[in-house]
């Protein structure tokens, strides 16, 4: 966590479920101080478990093997499975597309087709992305 205490002449009041607010000191009267306020942060999001029960991409196909037929995909078919995340401003419709406005990350795979991630260790699944920017 970002120690509050490196920003010097600001006192941090903390207001529960939302970020740390700065609460102006009071001044010498006739001093005049000019103060900037560095926002940091993290986005931390934990991949806990996961289920591709038909074992497809996205894309619809089998992940290695073919399918014959129109029949589903082998069972010994496992697929490559990791995650990534891209930040971005808010959208109506979230386009897949375009720049990671605030940041982007991945997952090494994690696993097959179907897992849960709870006796892996906190590291396990877990995709951290800085910001350096006023988180809107």
């Amino acid at each position: 966590m970002f120690p509050m205490s490196a920003i010097p002449g600001e006192e941090w009041k903390e207001k529960k479920g939302v970020v740390l607010i700065p609460r102006k000191n009071k001044r010498k009267k006739g001093t005049q101080h000019r103060r900037a306020v560095h926002a940091v942060g993290m986005f931390e999001l934990q991949i806990r478990q996961w289920q591709n029960s038909l074992g497809i991409l996205h894309s619809g196909q089998c992940c290695d093997l073919q399918a014959s037929r129109g029949q589903r995909c082998p069972q010994s078919d496992q697929c490559d499975t990791f995650f990534k995340v891209c930040l971005k401003e808010y959208q109506t419709r979230v386009a897949p597309t375009g720049a990671c406005t605030f940041g982007m990350g991945s997952t090494p795979v994690l696993g097959g087709n179907s897992q849960g991630m709870h006796h892996h260790g906190a590291e396990a699944g877990r995709i951290v992305i800085p910001f350096k920017y006023a988180w809107p």
